[in-house]
């Protein structure tokens, strides 16, 4: 392992709440971001919506986030009011709440 790889894992290992935290942030961000547009009127598998997240090579591992699968992110989602989530034989769907007062 080089030097700077354990200066690295030095640094996460010290700070990891800080470091999952702000992966979680970017996570949930970029999730949310392709749940307005295309679950904004229409209820959608979340699977489909992590698959496009995945898709863009930058994106944040759900590894290095405080969910461990995409159920978890999921009824996070529900339990906090962003999406009405729901599950089905087909597994879980997710539908955007607008906020936005206009």
């Amino acid at each position: 392992m080089s030097e700077s790889h354990q200066r690295q894992m030095a640094m996460f290992s010290e700070n990891s709440d800080r470091y999952m935290d702000t992966f979680s942030k970017t996570f949930e961000e970029g999730m949310m971001e392709i749940i307005s547009r295309k679950a904004r009127s229409q209820r959608i598998a979340a699977n489909v919506i992590y698959r496009e997240y995945i898709s863009d090579r930058n994106h944040c591992h759900m590894n290095s986030t405080i969910w461990e699968t995409l159920t978890d992110f999921v009824m996070y989602l529900g339990r906090t009011g962003k999406c009405e989530v729901d599950e089905t034989e087909k597994g879980w769907f997710v539908t955007y709440i607008d906020r936005d007062p206009e």
